[in-house]
């Protein structure tokens, strides 16, 4: 008698892709207790938009533990299509913060959502630098992306939303090298890296100021700690304004591509 696992690999996968796209958010961990502060994690998968919620419940969809085999190319196909979402509090890394079964050492996709240095504390009255991130937030990257890195390394796409700020709290310098330092170890088996910088009603003195110098930071990562993605084609990293719906200016995307 014939079974699901009788049809031809490409079959099931676009069986996988449909039942994905009904469950395309799940919250893998809810606030898991990190020394320092809470990891939330999330894996999502593209949808046509009727899904707005993440799934009942905390861990993998039920249908994957059908059997060994699903578990197998259920997950092969979350990392061919979807993307792994990961949200740290200032938390020091901790594997336990993902299932066993899909570790961020096998994700294709990665994004990692950071709140910038100042952003969710108060301690620090300074003015902080465009994009300046709490050490412990650029540890966690730091540890995150040295364990993704290996001989079977698959990680194509990383994006890091960080989320600024208050713009009073914000000078008018911008400070990617940290960061860029961090990026560095995946570098060179990246076929798109994406920084989102999101800020709220910032003035047009400090928005102009910004922008001139963001060339400058992004031909220093480029010739430094991205070089590896940068490569022969020299096709350095690009900018462009983050535009909400309703006109305003939310922010900068920042963008390296690899062919």
């Amino acid at each position: 008698m014939a079974t699901f696992f009788n049809l031809p690999p490409e079959l099931r996968y676009m069986v996988y892709h449909y039942v994905w796209q009904a469950y395309p958010i799940n919250r893998l961990q809810d606030d898991f207790e990190s020394e320092g502060g809470p990891i939330t994690v999330f894996c999502k998968y593209p949808s046509d938009g009727s899904v707005k919620k993440p799934s009942a419940g905390v861990g993998l969809p039920s249908w994957l533990l059908t059997n060994q085999a699903f578990l197998s190319e259920g997950l092969d196909q979350l990392s061919r299509g979807g993307h792994l979402e990961i949200i740290p509090i200032h938390a020091k890394y901790c594997n336990l913060a993902f299932p066993a079964a899909y570790q961020p050492s096998v994700c294709r996709s990665v994004c990692i959502k950071l709140y910038a240095r100042g952003g969710r504390r108060k301690r620090n009255s300074k003015k902080m630098p465009l994009g300046e991130l709490d050490p412990e937030d650029l540890n966690y990257c730091d540890r995150l992306l040295k364990g993704v890195v290996g001989k079977d390394g698959v990680l194509r796409h990383l994006e890091v939303r960080i989320t600024s700020c208050a713009t009073e709290k914000m000078s008018k310098r911008v400070d990617l090298a940290p960061l860029g330092a961090v990026l560095e170890v995946v570098a060179h088996q990246l076929k798109r890296l994406e920084v989102v910088i999101g800020v709220s009603d910032i003035e047009d003195m400090r928005r102009d100021a910004i922008e001139e110098m963001l060339p400058l930071q992004l031909e220093q990562l480029d010739k430094g700690s991205l070089a590896a993605m940068v490569g022969e084609t020299g096709k350095g990293g690009t900018f462009s304004r983050v535009i909400s719906d309703e006109g305003q200016m939310k922010g900068w995307h920042l963008v390296w591509t690899c062919d």
